[in-house]
């Protein structure tokens, strides 16, 4: 019973060494991260030298590592950040993300090309239902997948769109609004995930 003990906690101690040691490398860009997307253009963002950049399955650079910050591929797009001096790491919501201090975010295509220019504070990771939260100046607004505006940076904080409203801030209350921008549910409640 000792012996089978023993090697029970040898096996589930090498598990535990190798996700750590995958979840270390990822963290430090050390391994690829492949693209959400499955066409057979796919891309794996990993940095370099400090920069992110994004290599092609038989490893050669696509998009030259450029980016202080990249995420991967979604529908033929990724969230990239310029000009940042990095504060450390949070957790949000269960996910890692590098908190960045005087960034600009955009989107840029699978050849590197900017979609939607690098001119936000804060940009969401990906569209939903067509928009995507967007932070200028301090206040929170919605841009469709050209980049325009939909609805003008006004609010304290946002969040996705879902079933067709986005939770918003303002003040200190939060409430919902339409894809016009119209307040459809009053801020009135105390507390909400944004």
């Amino acid at each position: 019973m000792g012996l089978i003990l023993l090697l029970m906690t040898r096996y589930m101690f090498g598990i535990l060494l190798i996700l750590l040691t995958t979840l270390v490398c990822q963290r430090q860009g050390s391994l690829p991260s492949r693209s959400n997307d499955s066409d057979d253009l796919s891309l794996y963002k990993v940095k370099q030298n400090g920069k992110w950049g994004y290599i092609n399955k038989i490893s050669k650079f696509v998009i030259y590592p450029q980016f202080d910050s990249a995420d991967d591929f979604k529908d033929g797009l990724a969230r990239v950040a310029v000009g940042r001096e990095p504060d450390g790491i949070f957790s949000k919501v269960l996910v890692l993300e590098e908190v960045l201090t005087n960034a600009k975010w955009g989107f840029i295509d699978k050849t590197g090309k900017f979609i939607i220019p690098p001119i936000y504070e804060y940009l969401a990771p990906f569209f939903s239902e067509g928009l995507a939260y967007v932070q200028i100046n301090g206040k929170s607004g919605f841009i469709d997948q050209t980049g325009k505006m939909v609805i003008q940076p006004q609010f304290d904080n946002a969040s996705f769109f879902r079933e067709g409203l986005a939770c918003v801030q303002i003040g200190e209350k939060y409430g919902f609004i339409d894809k016009t921008g119209k307040v459809v549910i009053r801020p009135q409640f105390d507390e909400n995930i944004v």
